[in-house]
């Protein structure tokens, strides 16, 4: 019998628009490893069941989930592609998809009541988070005793993992709330950062810069190229100065949210924040920084901007195979990862990718109250952390997408080198959900080996790496469902000021001598104070899980 559930509630709740999300404390992650079928006892001293692949069932699971581009590039949807196929063969268990275009879509099924038996989505996403979602009846909450029971796989990964990655999974009250998508180790997850041209500094004699004065000397000398236009790229002004790849020799983290010790700061108000405006004021005059703030067409192939804003796969990855091909006339154009300025210690605090992604992922699938086989679910979605079902979601299907070589599954030529011109991306998509999609599963280090081949990839990786950003991650909270409208209409103002600030300070329409009068005066009149009081009652309660 399906359970009853609240339109009204689930309406309030999507117009709210609060996203509760942030970003994770702590290091990698433990790979998942199989179930070998076997009964074990679990906490409560109930006897789990023994959960084997294929389930002996003729049941069907109905799923909502998002579409991808990667995956629509090729196939229609998920539905079609290769991988859907063998996952209920391997199962056992027959899906019926629905498949939303956006997040929106995904909402308005929500607010219709009529709810599928999983959704993979991320529910911090949802006003008020995962606890409201429950209280919403959109969420149907587990207890450790389940997971341990039906699930025993994943129950492996959340004790032996990071303790972060089980608090991520569950309530302030101790619900779990369903099966999340684990990332690789820390080494593979800062997977963007800042990039310069690695042949113009072979040119000059330059090492990758890592301090102000070398990153100076390098956009200076840039400017010599008659092609240039600005040095700095700056589209992403946001977003490095909010990652940190900038800020520590300013005494800052981030000019966003982090924390110290669990204690929560708001870069853009903090001291040294003053200064870092300073200064990229400064490279706007001498000619360093676009002022536009307009990403420039063909930049990095054209010599217009020598260092900016890419992430390893789509970016990097895409820069290279183009300049591989003689006909483009590239020459020797090459291109390497920048590592997060560093402080008057050499120490890099912010930067990197892991200031948005920690150990535990955002990603989650999760049980519907509608949902009338729970237990059948629960067996479901614990096979991505199997042995087999983490080689089906990383991998694919033995082969057609990988074979295994002296034993590490390998991605056969139909993904690497695609006989129709796929890219790796596209051709990954149709066989597993690693690089697109998300889902229940830990994502493979033997996958990021493999999609982050080539030496500019690896070079950039390990420059990426230089930082100690893991530190001082934010929590992915929840704030009390009490505080969650006053916390998303903070949140709002407060950002939308900050990023128009930034700019005006920047361009020159403001100066520094406004700094006082006219941005932080402003910010505390606002409520900064609250929002922050708001946000470290969040993350005490998650760190207490």
């Amino acid at each position: 019998m399906k359970k009853r559930f609240s339109v009204s509630r689930v309406l309030s709740a999507i117009l709210a628009g609060a996203m509760i999300l942030g970003t994770m404390v702590g290091c990698g992650t433990e790979e998942a490893s199989g179930s070998d079928g076997s009964a074990v006892e679990n906490s409560a001293g109930v006897e789990a069941v023994e959960v084997t692949y294929p389930l002996d069932t003729d049941e069907t699971l109905s799923i909502a989930l998002l579409n991808d581009a990667a995956v629509s590039a090729v196939s229609k949807s998920i539905v079609e592609t290769p991988f859907a196929k063998a996952w209920q063969e391997q199962t056992g268990v027959e899906i019926e998809f629905t498949v939303c275009e956006n997040a929106n879509a995904l909402q308005l099924l929500f607010a219709d009541g009529d709810l599928p038996d999983i959704v993979i989505w991320t529910p911090y996403s949802y006003a008020g988070g995962p606890a409201k979602a429950i209280e919403d009846g959109i969420m149907e909450p587990l207890t450790w005793e389940e997971i341990e029971t039906y699930a025993p796989d994943y129950a492996k990964i959340l004790t032996e993992g990071h303790p972060d990655i089980a608090r991520t999974y569950k309530t302030d009250n101790g619900d779990y709330i369903g099966f999340g998508q684990i990332p690789c180790s820390n080494y593979y997850r800062n997977a963007s950062g800042m990039t310069v041209r690695a042949d113009w500094l072979k040119e000059w004699g330059m090492e990758v810069p890592d301090t102000l004065e070398e990153l100076e000397a390098y956009m200076e000398k840039s400017l010599e190229k008659d092609t240039m236009i600005a040095p700095f790229e700056s589209s992403h002004i946001i977003a490095p100065a909010e990652y940190g790849y900038w800020t520590s020799p300013f005494g800052l983290v981030n000019a966003d949210l982090y924390q110290i010790d669990g204690v929560v700061h708001a870069g853009y108000a903090e001291p040294g924040y003053k200064d870092f405006l300073v200064w990229l004021r400064s490279l706007a005059e001498r000619g360093l920084m676009d002022t536009t703030f307009t990403y420039l067409e063909n930049a990095v192939y054209g010599g217009q901007s020598a260092v900016w804003h890419a992430a390893l796969g789509g970016d990097i990855g895409t820069y290279m195979a183009f300049a591989e091909d003689p006909a483009n006339g590239l020459g020797d154009f090459d291109v390497v990862g920048m590592p997060p300025l560093t402080n008057e210690e050499g120490i890099a605090l912010g930067g990197g990718t892991t200031m948005i992604s920690g150990p535990a992922g955002t990603r989650v699938a999760w049980i519907t109250p509608q949902c009338d086989n729970k237990e059948l679910a629960m067996q479901f979605l614990n096979y991505g952390y199997s042995e087999a079902g983490n080689l089906l979601f990383n991998f694919g299907v033995e082969g057609e997408s990988y074979t295994m070589v002296d034993g590490v599954p390998t991605y056969t030529e139909w993904i690497t080198h695609n006989p129709d011109g796929l890219s790796m991306q596209r051709a990954m998509a149709q066989y597993s959900r690693a690089a697109v999609g998300g889902g229940p599963f830990v994502q493979s280090d033997d996958y990021a080996r493999q999609y982050f081949w080539r030496p500019q990839q690896i070079a950039s990786q390990e420059q990426w790496n230089k930082t100690e950003s893991h530190l001082y991650n934010m929590p992915i909270f929840t704030v009390a469902p009490e505080d969650a409208s006053e916390y998303a209409t903070l949140g709002a103002d407060i950002d939308t000021f900050v990023a128009e600030a930034r700019v005006k300070f920047v361009d020159g329409t403001w100066t520094i001598d406004d700094y006082e009068e006219k941005y932080l005066e402003p910010l505390k009149e606002m409520g900064l104070d609250r929002y922050i009081e708001i946000i470290q009652e969040a993350c005490d309660r998650f760190y207490a899980r």
